[in-house]
């Protein structure tokens, strides 16, 4: 398990710079286990900069995430912002913490 998922990581490298249909295409055939729906989020050059967004709106993943982290009590969250399910959060906290990159630095003693 832990080779499939440095060779997803690897693979994640070069699919970021891919639209959303193209590295869930790349995922199901090289990765099916770790293949994700992603149909609530939706990336438009012409809206926000072509950030990821929340499909029909101008909430960004990241400002999803944000909101999940802000509101502890989910049912909270969805009264406030009643397009954000529960099927659209996890799909926006799936997509961010598929398109992270892990970065190590090591550092060199003096």
């Amino acid at each position: 398990m832990l080779a499939q998922i440095n060779r997803y990581a690897k693979l994640n490298g070069r699919l970021a710079a891919n639209s959303l249909a193209g590295a869930n295409s790349a995922l199901e055939t090289y990765f099916p286990e770790f293949a994700m729906n992603f149909d609530a989020i939706e990336s438009d050059p012409n809206r926000l900069s072509g950030q990821a967004c929340i499909r029909g709106t101008r909430i960004t993943v990241r400002r999803a995430v944000q909101l999940v982290a802000q509101y502890p009590d989910r049912a909270e969250l969805t009264s406030e912002f009643p397009e954000l399910t529960d099927e659209v959060l996890n799909q926006a906290l799936n997509y961010a913490a598929a398109y992270l990159d892990d970065h190590v630095e090591t550092w060199q003693a003096a």
